[in-house]
């Protein structure tokens, strides 16, 4: 599905919603809490990627900068959801360490 389309069917059920034009390569689909409104979801591989080639850095700088200046500055329902399918850009143990999860813990426990 195209980009257009995507954010035509977002701003139709949620004109409200967040739309991040820096990041319309990233933009994947929709995202819906239940009982809310549809936002725009992005993948996180790519708004990395997109990132590190507009500032020309690595990876791990990548994924400082969106966590200090992208990941928690959408406090509000209506703000993008970023869905993180953890392909080779970023390590899943750099997500457990940065996040509320212990990285003691195993997917087992996890999934327990």
């Amino acid at each position: 599905m195209n980009t257009k389309l995507i954010k035509e069917i977002i701003k139709e059920e949620n004109m409200n919603a967040v739309i991040l034009e820096e990041f319309n390569d990233a933009l994947i689909g929709t995202g819906k809490i239940c009982g809310k409104k549809p936002i725009a979801a992005y993948s996180t591989d790519k708004v990395l990627k997109i990132l590190m080639g507009k500032n020309n850095i690595g990876e791990m700088e990548a994924y400082e900068i969106f966590k200090a200046t992208i990941d928690n500055a959408f406090p509000d329902a209506n703000d993008p959801v970023f869905i993180n399918n953890f392909t080779k850009i970023v390590d899943p143990q750099d997500v457990l360490n940065s996040s509320h999860i212990s990285p003691n813990d195993t997917i087992d426990k996890l999934n327990s």
